[in-house]
């Protein structure tokens, strides 16, 4: 049996190449881990004791950094 032949037979349920299947998979891992951190920011925000004590520009240069970190960690 060719790789080809069995390829497509693991494949047979779904109307799609394996390629395509992966992708989604894929792209649904992205969105699970974009709304894990953005509950993760909302709980952060909530609980954080720093937001009153900064002024606004130094408040979101540190969230634009951190922002920045978790887009480099998801790349």
């Amino acid at each position: 049996m060719s790789t080809s032949n069995k390829s497509a037979k693991s494949f047979r349920y779904f109307n799609s190449s394996p390629v395509v299947i992966r992708l989604v998979v894929l792209m649904h891992v992205r969105f699970l881990l974009q709304k894990f951190a953005s509950v993760l920011a909302n709980v952060h925000y909530h609980f954080n004791l720093e937001r009153q004590l900064v002024d606004t520009t130094t408040y979101k240069t540190r969230r634009s950094a951190a922002l920045a970190e978790w887009q480099l960690l998801l790349a």
